[in-house]
């Protein structure tokens, strides 16, 4: 699968030398989540790890990515789950387009997005819900809303 996200580059780290066939390289960004701020670890491996080299911690950038999780068994013998964010391609975000929070869907910053069909409930074999009865404003109503 592929996913895209832009984000502040908030962390660079040293390249990692596995073993001989294997290296790795981890940064962290930073993204606009609503309120808060995230900051999802990424790595890039094998020749990938020397597109790091063409930034610096605080660039804006648009990174492009692949999710993969697979199962290892620890120590004692349970079934534990391991997530990585596998990015093949960096690239400085475009300014031209209208900051609205780093870690907004690219296709929906552009608006190059296909909304979802409306459907009539009707239409799709779907019942009318009855009208929620009316309340009475009695004084036999004892809650208070």
């Amino acid at each position: 699968m592929r996913f895209e996200v832009d984000g502040k580059l908030h962390k660079v780290f040293d390249t990692q030398e596995i073993n001989e066939r294997f290296r790795k390289r981890e940064f962290v960004l930073e993204i606009q989540d609503g309120a808060y701020m995230s900051y999802p670890k990424f790595e890039l491996t094998q020749n990938a790890v020397s597109i790091l080299d063409n930034f610096k911690e605080g660039d804006i950038v648009h990174v492009t990515f692949g999710l993969s999780g697979r199962p290892y068994t620890n120590k004692e013998g349970q079934e534990m789950y391991f997530t990585s964010l596998r990015s093949w391609r960096i690239e400085y975000a475009q300014m031209n387009q209208p900051q609205q929070g780093y870690g907004q869907n690219p296709q929906q910053q552009s608006g190059n997005y296909q909304q979802q069909p409306q459907v009539n409930s009707q239409q799709a074999g779907y019942s009318q819900a009855p009208p929620a009865p009316q309340q009475s404003q009695g004084a036999d109503d004892d809650l208070p809303f």
